[in-house]
């Protein structure tokens, strides 16, 4: 776990939460009951990334 380090803007991953509220105006695209701006509610998945740590490695 000492590997993984979390990225200095982890709390823009909050913003991430928003997507989730948004899941169904991006289904509503695939069923074609949504405009192409629906679909841009995937950006918000993009913020979700900050929350996940990467992994890093050391040099002995």
């Amino acid at each position: 776990m000492k590997n993984y380090k979390f990225d200095k803007h982890w709390y823009l991953g909050f913003l991430g939460v928003v997507g989730f509220y948004k899941f169904p105006e991006i289904i509503a695209y695939f069923q074609g009951q949504e405009s192409i701006w629906g679909l841009l509610n995937l950006l918000w998945f993009t913020w979700f990334a900050y929350f996940f740590p990467e992994f890093t490695k050391h040099s002995k």
